[in-house]
């Protein structure tokens, strides 16, 4: 009862005509007794052109509904530590010639840090599609709508509950496609669930969400994240 949904919509166009889809199922979803909590725009600088008989702009967003079952929704902020800037927190390759073991920071991570600044709190986020992306290996069938793990992360951050040693949040996708958020999901310790109707993104979501329980790293969250007993012990 306290969950939230996340709708990505992009508008939908007919002969030049806008059919107002975004409109239509924000209608739709109060009409079924759903809370209509926010929309928010996604900036995508890097938005695919229209063409020149298209009398309008070209588009440069996309929007993300913000829907609850209630007004008791789940909202807590994540809080970037502002007194660490370098972490040192997974184990890396050994140097030549030295008998000590480096340590480095994820790309997940990394882009964590970055992505969740005060700015991202605002009803406009910038998150660049080619920014930290899923890939595909040699043999898998190219997605053509892949995105940033860092939009949902930005979400899942602030409206899903922290995971801790009794309570897991599950988080569920009915459009799993090559599972960026189910990876996004499993870097940031929760459960994961993800619905997808072609087989092929089934195969490439497999090896996806398995490496991404390989490389879950609960210490670079705790890195990251300013935690409650941090701020009492300072």
């Amino acid at each position: 009862d306290t969950g939230n949904m996340f709708i990505n919509l992009g508008e939908t166009y007919d002969k030049g005509q806008c059919l107002a889809v975004i409109e239509h199922v924000v209608l739709e979803m109060v009409s079924r007794g759903m809370f209509y909590v926010d929309r928010i725009i996604w900036k995508k600088d890097s938005n695919k052109p229209i063409s020149n008989q298209n009398h309008r702009f070209q588009p440069s967003y996309e929007v993300v509904l913000h829907f609850a079952k209630s007004k008791d929704f789940y909202f807590n902020r994540f809080k970037i530590k502002k007194d660490i800037t370098d972490f040192s927190v997974a184990r890396g390759c050994k140097d030549y010639g030295w008998e000590g073991v480096n340590y480095y920071v994820p790309n997940f991570y990394k882009q964590l840090r970055t992505i969740m600044s005060e700015n991202e709190l605002h009803d406009i986020v910038t998150v660049q599609t080619n920014t930290s992306r899923i890939k595909h290996v040699e043999g898998e069938d190219w997605h053509p709508a892949t995105f940033s793990q860092m939009l949902p992360a930005i979400f899942l951050a602030t409206f899903c509950p922290k995971p801790t040693d009794d309570y897991t949040p599950l988080v569920f996708d009915p459009f799993n496609g090559i599972a960026s958020t189910g990876s996004t999901a499993l870097m940031m310790g929760y459960r994961y669930c993800g619905v997808e109707l072609y087989q092929n993104n089934v195969n490439t979501s497999k090896r996806v969400l398995a490496e991404s329980l390989k490389e879950y790293n609960s210490d670079a969250i705790f890195q990251i994240e300013t935690q409650k007993e941090y701020e009492l012990v300072a």
